[in-house]
């Protein structure tokens, strides 16, 4: 129930699930603090539970970071050895590539290259995302 927001006030209430709902926009986040801010009761247990929610996530971000970039990076000097070969026209231990194996060995270099970029949008997403968590965090997420 971590990840669950639960806010009341005397006409309504409202659950938020919080890995879906943030990041957010500024909209969103000030109509959400106006919500809590109208559960006068438990208004500070909410703002707290959310400035927990960001640290975690902040944290998750920063790992997702550290390990796609380093995917990335492998992926790349994957891609560049098959195209260096591949250039050479010889394997690694020195023999003549065959037609066959220079038709694997440019798929590999593709589909390397295609996951590099796929390391690389995640890692990116995941550092946007760590960015917004830190900004709100230190921004304060009361009013």
């Amino acid at each position: 129930m971590d990840n669950i927001l639960s806010i009341q006030w005397s006409s309504g209430h409202m659950a938020i699930y919080m890995l879906a709902f943030f990041p957010c926009t500024a909209g969103k986040l000030n109509k959400l603090k106006k919500y809590i801010a109208m559960d006068v009761e438990h208004a500070e247990a909410l703002f707290k539970q959310m400035q927990a929610f960001f640290r975690k996530r902040i944290s998750e971000c920063e790992e997702v970071f550290q390990r796609e970039g380093k995917a990335y990076w492998d992926y790349q000097d994957r891609a560049a050895d098959y195209e260096h070969q591949l250039a050479d026209g010889k394997t690694p231990a020195g023999l003549p590539l065959t037609k066959e194996q220079k038709k694997d060995w440019k798929k590999y270099a593709k589909d390397c290259a295609a996951s590099a970029r796929a390391c690389k949008r995640t890692a990116l997403q995941a550092k946007k995302q760590k960015e917004w968590f830190e900004a709100h965090l230190e921004g304060g997420t009361g009013e």
